[in-house]
């Protein structure tokens, strides 16, 4: 078969991807991107404690405490908006494909909008917790 002929084929035999599937990707994509979020900030929590525990007792006091908790904070604000824009791209790379075999996009709008509301909730929670 020449070429031409079997790049008509193979594109004939792609099946079409489903709104349904392109969501799914998407929601499962999103699920592995908060995944590693928790395991960095995991990382990051477990660095900070070893940072308190390697001091001597003598310089374990509530400002260096307080210092380290805001270094932590200042971390953790620039991860965030390392994973905004994540989860942004994550969030269009999906509404092309949506927008292709004209979907509902406002999904896409719901998505970040639960993303924003769920973060809120988890910094206030931590923020409560540890400061």
């Amino acid at each position: 078969m020449p070429k031409k002929q079997e790049e008509a084929a193979s594109e004939e035999q792609k099946p079409t991807k489903t709104a349904q599937m392109i969501v799914d990707e998407c929601t499962a994509e999103l699920y592995a991107c908060e995944v590693d979020l928790m395991a960095r900030l995991g990382t990051m929590k477990k660095a900070a404690v070893d940072e308190w525990n390697a001091l001597p007792e003598s310089q374990r006091t509530t400002a260096k405490k307080r210092e380290i908790g805001f270094a932590g904070l200042r971390q953790c604000y620039a991860l965030e908006v390392e994973i905004d824009s994540a989860v942004q791209s994550i969030l269009e790379k999906y509404r092309a494909q949506m927008k292709e075999i004209d979907g509902d996009l406002s999904v896409f709008d719901t998505l970040w909008k639960y993303y924003c509301e769920e973060k809120a909730s988890t910094k206030a929670y931590y923020l409560n917790k540890y400061m």
